[in-house]
């Protein structure tokens, strides 16, 4: 069941207002640079920390002769709206600056659990299982929200107490993780090996795994890690590898060391009586980092990885995962790999842009109606990214001048040919279309004469 419904914002980022109905899967958003992409993500973020929120309304500085004064901030607000399992809804409304109308507690349906993966491969983590009472130790397990770096993900993390490390770690990371699951976790470790297959796979290659014949000793402590085989054939450590593997491999993990842990699924039994899970994934740039190889091919393997691994289960008492993903993306080779998974009746493609219809320049949000635009050159002159082509600026100049302004002599286009040389390749088909246009134009002047 879908867990996030429907977001309104009036007064919140460059949008003046955005209504997003959102699709019950996938919700891939584009747009320019500051249009509010990543503002969608840490609106739904904050709501579902069930804290106050840090987002602000816009405020102006004004500048009067040597001295400079605040204007008075301007106020905005939001609502979140989600469905329960019983397929009630609710709406979790903010008004800023002002402190929430309502605590998000008991108003709105929270998912399970969410996952913010960040530009820079850190991810934000909420768990509202960790807050669960312990009637044992007298404390609650954990904090309700994380924040891992990717050298948390790859290394661990030690838990704190008052701003001070004490012996007890809240993330082993996958450095660590890797051996104890291979040894202990043998079905946990399966699932992490396939997430790295599939989420470095391509169309030439299988994807990696980590070759278990071989660990790598570093540092004074001799600290064992893993080692991975590159396309290239060559064996490199966990620790010396590039961004992107990095950024893979600490996603794969986080994914399968919370939504794996059985501990988390009982007390989701247990504690709620929940027959499935809900999970949120938030992504902002999911082509940070990527290959384009991989850019193409990482939502659809987000996609595979979320919904297969988690649903297939052969014990009825551990409940399955309702996976929502929205992210966005600046790349037209995620939205060319999309085609191959992408069902309208529960994916949407939104789109930021300036709205014409208004004499002044504001931004809109709109839902992109799902077209398979084919290769990735042309999802870049689609209305998806709006580019006339995918030249350089200067041969895009060069063509346009020859579409608005075409030479009307020999002697024109002669003078023009130094430049066409100079900017294009030999092979472009430019060349054609010039050789067809000059003997047009010599014909012309031979009957002129």
């Amino acid at each position: 069941m879908m867990v996030l419904k429907r977001l309104l914002t009036d007064g919140i980022g460059p949008c003046k207002t955005m209504d997003i109905a959102f699709a019950e899967r996938v919700n891939l958003i584009t747009g320019d640079n500051s249009a509010g992409k990543t503002l969608v993500l840490d609106i739904i973020f904050e709501s579902l920390t069930g804290q106050k929120p840090k987002i602000k309304a816009p405020f102006v500085l004004t500048i009067e002769g040597k001295s400079a004064k605040q204007a008075k901030r301007k106020t905005g607000s939001w609502q979140l709206e989600t469905d329960s399992d019983c397929g009630e809804q609710h709406t979790l409304q903010y008004e800023v600056p002002a402190d929430p109308k309502c605590s998000i507690f008991g108003a709105v349906k929270k998912p399970h659990y969410v996952l913010y993966f960040k530009p820079d491969g850190s991810v934000q983590f909420i768990d509202h299982f960790s807050n669960i009472y312990d009637n044992h130790s007298k404390k609650y397990h954990h904090f309700k929200q994380h924040h891992y770096s990717i050298n948390e993900l790859l290394y661990g993390k030690d838990l704190q107490q008052n701003d001070e490390p004490i012996n007890e770690k809240l993330l082993n990371g996958l450095a660590t993780d890797y051996f104890v699951w291979r040894q202990f976790f043998v079905e946990k470790h399966k699932l992490l090996e396939e997430a790295l297959a599939t989420f470095t796979r391509n169309m030439k290659e299988k994807g990696f795994k980590f070759n278990s014949n071989l660990i790598s000793m570093e540092g004074q402590n001799q600290k064992p890690y893993p080692v991975f085989n590159t396309a290239y054939e060559k064996e490199i450590p966990l620790h010396l590898a590039s961004s992107a593997y990095k950024k893979l491999f600490s996603w794969a993990y986080i994914l399968i060391e919370y939504m794996e842990n059985p501990t988390r699924r009982a007390l989701a039994v247990e504690h709620f009586g929940a027959e499935s899970l809900d999970l949120v994934i938030l992504i902002d740039e999911v082509e940070t980092h990527l290959h384009p190889q991989w850019q193409r091919t990482f939502l659809n393997a987000l996609v595979e990885v979320t919904k297969k691994r988690f649903n297939n289960r052969k014990d009825a008492s551990v409940p399955n995962l309702n996976v929502q993903i929205i992210a966005t993306t600046h790349a037209p080779l995620v939205c060319a790999g999309a085609q191959d998974f992408w069902d309208t009746k529960q994916d949407k493609l939104w789109v930021f842009e300036l709205d014409k219809e208004t004499k002044t320049k504001c931004i809109k949000l709109e839902e992109q109606p799902w077209e398979k635009f084919g290769e990735a050159s042309s999802w870049l002159e689609s209305p998806v990214f709006g580019l006339k082509s995918g030249r350089s600026v200067k041969t895009e100049d060069f063509v346009q001048k020859l579409e608005t302004h075409p030479p009307t002599t020999l002697e024109a286009m002669e003078a023009l040919e130094a430049t066409l040389v100079d900017l294009f390749d030999p092979d472009d088909p430019i060349f054609v279309n010039w050789q067809i246009m000059k003997e047009r134009l010599r014909q012309r002047e031979q009957k002129g004469n």
